[in-house]
């Protein structure tokens, strides 16, 4: 779970809650200010994430600019293991940022926390304090929308969970690797969005350029298809769509609520 704020009251406590947690290399000591823990970094400070179940998970910290940075706005990049981008957030101030982490089983995620330029020295003191961070925590989501044999890839947004019920929003041309570890069957649950102004769309599996399952989606319902041999590269298509609306500019064509293995 993450740290709340105000629940650290010991005096040998860090800014982060040991086990799920670790810090590596590019981190100065704790320090203690009018009450206020936070550690200095300087570049590419690596967070070690063990993620022990196969949900997605969500790296948070509270973070701010340091004199390294001249105390202004600037860009972080987020690398996790084998040194894939994450993330880019721009950091305006002392603010939350949530990281989504790939989804694993019993995985150990290395994420380093890199700035481009930066490394000015503060007056009177020699490190290079790019940023400070306040607190680290690490929170499991709900289940993704795909079993752990299947990975996401282009054309699909963050998971999302609104009254209960989570999903992805999928834009066209929604990629899926499938595993080795594959099931022959698998099962969509799927509901047309506004990018087809929420009406019945045709909804294309494909694999290899062939239409493994075509079907036309009217409402919230199920779409089986049957896998090629594993290891193969799924394409979700949509004839039409692309449509946005007023306060999201985002291309939802349709959202994935559940996909599973057949019973």
């Amino acid at each position: 779970m993450a740290i709340a704020a105000g629940t650290v009251d010991t005096e040998n406590a860090d800014i982060f809650i040991p086990g799920a947690l670790a810090l590596g290399a590019g981190w100065y000591p704790l320090e203690t200010d009018t009450g206020t823990r936070f550690r200095w970094a300087k570049n590419d400070a690596v967070i070690y994430a063990a993620a022990m179940t196969p949900r997605v998970h969500k790296l948070t910290m509270m973070i701010e600019p340091g004199p390294g940075v001249g105390s202004r706005p600037f860009q972080l990049h987020v690398f996790g293991n084998s040194d894939t981008a994450l993330a880019h957030p721009t950091v305006l101030g002392r603010q939350n940022l949530n990281i989504e982490l790939p989804q694993g089983v019993r995985a150990v995620h290395r994420v380093r926390l890199h700035v481009d330029g930066g490394g000015y020295p503060a007056p009177n003191d020699p490190r290079v304090m790019n940023f400070r961070v306040f607190e680290i925590g690490l929170a499991e989501l709900p289940g993704d929308v795909l079993p752990a044999w299947a990975r996401l890839g282009r054309g699909w947004y963050p998971l999302e969970t609104y009254r209960g019920a989570t999903f992805r929003w999928v834009s066209n041309d929604a990629a899926i690797a499938v595993s080795n570890q594959a099931e022959p069957t698998l099962r969509f649950d799927v509901e047309p969005g506004p990018g087809v102004e929420s009406k019945p769309f045709v909804l294309s599996v494909l694999h290899d350029g062939r239409t493994l399952v075509e079907s036309e989606i009217t409402t919230r319902q199920t779409v089986t298809c049957d896998l090629p041999s594993a290891p193969a590269a799924l394409t979700l298509h949509v004839e039409g769509g692309g449509k946005t609306v007023l306060d999201d500019q985002r291309i939802m064509n349709f959202r994935v609520f559940e996909a599973s293995e057949l019973d």
